[in-house]
């Protein structure tokens, strides 16, 4: 928070504390943004946090910062819901979040292929295969 205002960001930031799950959802739907942060560890390709679901769901773009070549870069490229910008470049972060902000990226949000009808099914489908 201290960074925020001191880079003279703070009148663009709405601090909200704890809330319910059906009020962060609410703010979610009626965000221009959602910040998804990956951990910066070794296996950070591979994390898939339930929370891009939710986010998915809101149908608001996406701001990752993690490996752009990660299994969440893939999701959020393959459902144009939003960007990964990796940890370390700045420049393509903050050029990101104004394009975003003034509307010069638009996300379609195809995410019908990560809908729980959609994913049982293939479940489904690769078990009777297995089984088979």
């Amino acid at each position: 928070l201290q960074s925020i205002k001191d880079f003279g960001l703070d009148t663009y930031l709405k601090k909200i504390d704890y809330v319910s799950h059906n009020e962060v959802i609410k703010h979610q739907k009626s965000s221009k943004l959602l910040l998804l942060m990956v951990n910066n560890t070794p296996n950070a390709k591979g994390i898939v946090t339930g929370k891009v679901f939710e986010y998915m769901a809101s149908k608001r773009p996406i701001l990752a910062i993690g490996p752009k070549d990660g299994d969440l870069g893939e999701i959020l490229t393959n459902t144009n819901s939003g960007l990964v910008c990796d940890y370390e470049n700045v420049e393509n972060l903050s050029s990101t979040i104004w394009s975003i902000f003034n509307d010069d990226i638009k996300f379609k949000n195809n995410i019908s292929t990560y809908s729980r009808i959609e994913l049982t099914e293939k479940l489904a489908n690769l078990l009777n295969e297995v089984i088979s």
